[in-house]
């Protein structure tokens, strides 16, 4: 592929990568993301990436200079049960002295025609700036909290659960089960490949223990790290994820946290907005943390994750699965171009029409995908006044269809 902006200067393209062009692309990547990776690090960052390669990865050119990146990772998650294809966006990065000029905005364009162009409707990135990608159409679809809270507080368990520690490839072949089992029930999760699962697994500094039943298949796991030697002052138990299966599982595994009581002092457990582990919780609060207005208990902080773009708005309301049946008409305004679609939904599947009135929900680009994703409620986003219906009437309707079962919550960050 090869894009070029059509109108602006100076001209600047879009093409796929080469392997000459890595040495710019190291040397950009290195001022874009200032960390303690050496250019070696970097380089496989291109080359032997778990998500790609070097085949994934686009450039963009001001005349004939390299000053730009981005992966466009071929991935896919789930939402209502069925898997859709999605287009993933990482390592952008601007060259110093081209930045300001539109060469990320124009490289972004780009991406999203590709995705449309590979069959998948939706983009999926973790964003460096909010508002940048807001203009772009991408919505913020996922929120994600992190509780800080000590073992004790975690719920015993039941005794007759086991637990195992697991070291052995047909115990990390289970695992990749049980999250293969539990992916297409969620909204979000995506789906992962051999190398995706090695890179997860294969850190020296993590733990992995799982709870089995009765025929021996893993029903839930946690994969954590010690943050901190156990035993001491300010040590904590980093929880990288905890997947269940089934709720004797999870319950299960929170006894497995309050059996930690004696080696660490804290517990970091990121979890989707609806999670209900409070409730069961003995002390909802953070060791040694501030409380708010006095008498709140502080219990972990709040993140924004994942944004979404819609970059075949057809093609993602045909591609996911729904929870009621109904029929309305999305109208979005766009920059880029207006468009409208009426979806009618029958036993959980959709099918998109044209616009012929009846009821309607309008709103924009990022907002769309916020409704899509069940970020959004559409009744919240007409209160919060980034959308519009016809009826009051119509709000109940397009709040039954766009709800999904879970959260958006995908656990990997790329």
């Amino acid at each position: 592929m090869e894009d070029r902006q059509p109108t602006a200067e100076p001209l600047i393209r879009v093409r796929r990568a080469r392997e000459g062009d890595l040495d710019r692309v190291v040397a950009i990547h290195a001022s874009a993301f200032p960390d303690a990776r050496n250019r070696e690090a970097r380089r496989r960052n291109f080359t032997d990436n778990a998500r790609g390669d070097l085949s994934d990865l686009f450039v963009a050119l001001l005349g004939s200079t390299v000053v730009g990146h981005a992966f466009l990772f071929q991935m896919a998650t789930w939402i209502g049960g069925r898997r859709i294809a999605v287009g993933g966006v990482a390592s952008v990065g601007v060259a110093t002295e081209a930045r300001g000029q539109g060469v990320a905005r124009v490289l972004m364009h780009a991406l999203a025609r590709e995705t449309a162009a590979r069959g998948a409707p939706l983009c999926l990135l973790y964003p460096f700036r909010h508002r940048f990608y807001r203009r772009l159409g991408y919505g913020l679809v996922s929120e994600m909290r992190r509780l800080r809270i000590a073992p004790s507080a975690f719920p015993a368990g039941a005794t007759e659960s086991r637990i195992v520690a697991i070291g052995d490839p047909l115990g990390t072949a289970a695992v990749q089960r049980c999250y293969a089992r539990v992916a297409p029930r969620a909204t979000g999760l995506l789906e992962r490949n051999a190398a995706v699962w090695r890179g997860l697994l294969g850190l020296d500094a993590r733990h992995l223990v799982a709870v089995t039943g009765f025929g021996g298949e893993v029903e839930g796991y946690l994969l954590f790290q010690y943050l901190g030697p156990p035993d001491t002052a300010g040590s904590e138990l980093d929880v990288v994820e905890l997947v269940a299966d089934t709720d004797r599982a999870r319950l299960a595994l929170y006894g497995f946290i309050h059996g930690q009581r004696d080696q660490v002092c804290g517990v970091r457990l990121v979890v989707d907005r609806d999670d209900p582990v409070l409730a069961v919780l003995d002390e909802p609060r953070a060791p040694g943390s501030q409380t708010i207005r006095g008498l709140v208990a502080t219990a972990g902080e709040v993140g924004a994750g994942a944004m979404v773009k819609l970059v075949d708005v057809e093609g993602a309301l045909a591609a996911r699965g729904w929870s009621s049946d109904g029929a309305l008409a999305l109208r979005i305004w766009d920059p880029e171009g207006d468009l409208s679609c009426a979806v009618d939904v029958r036993d959980g599947v959709a099918t998109i029409g044209v616009d012929r009135g009846g009821p309607w929900i309008r709103t924009d680009r990022a907002t769309a995908a916020q409704l899509y994703a069940g970020f959004l409620r559409p009744s919240s986003a007409v209160r919060l006044g980034v959308a519009t219906v016809d009826t009051p009437e119509t709000v109940h309707l397009a709040d039954r269809l766009f709800m999904t079962a879970t959260p958006f919550f995908p656990l990997d960050v790329f």
